[in-house]
């Protein structure tokens, strides 16, 4: 289930680029206008890796999506809420969607990182109790 939710994240994530970062006496910026070529990288990365988890069963794959997306979660936590108090503290700044929605995703990409870097549960190797006779008298 995690590397389901994981692309899906970084999806959104992507789309929260597009966004509005911080808005100053009418005019807004969002990440393109800096640092988002990296940010963006980073979750194309994070999707790819977790496509090849779902499409193909290895070991290998679930373990390099899970790290890759702690990679992006991470970088995008560090982004999102660093972007969040720096223009917070700012006179006449308002945070835009873009921050808090960058920050959200990324812990949730963290999230399903870590567990798809848990081993998946086997199920119980107990066959099913054949069904009760009834009594003959």
């Amino acid at each position: 289930m995690a590397t389901f939710i994981l692309p899906a994240a970084a999806f959104l994530a992507i789309i929260s680029l597009f966004m509005p970062v911080a808005s100053a006496m009418g005019s807004s910026v969002n990440y393109f206008s800096d640092e988002a070529g990296f940010l963006l990288f980073i979750m194309l990365v994070a999707i790819a890796a977790s496509a090849v988890a779902v499409i193909r069963k290895a070991n290998w794959s679930r373990i390099t999506a899970g790290v890759v997306g702690i990679g992006a979660g991470l970088i995008g936590m560090i982004d999102g809420f660093g972007t969040m108090g720096s223009v917070s503290g700012t006179r006449y700044a308002s945070v835009g969607s873009a921050g808090v929605l960058l920050a959200l995703l990324s812990v949730v990409m963290l999230a399903a990182a870590v567990l798809a870097l848990l081993p998946p549960r086997q199920t119980s190797a107990v066959p099913p109790m054949p069904p009760a006779q009834p009594l003959q008298s």
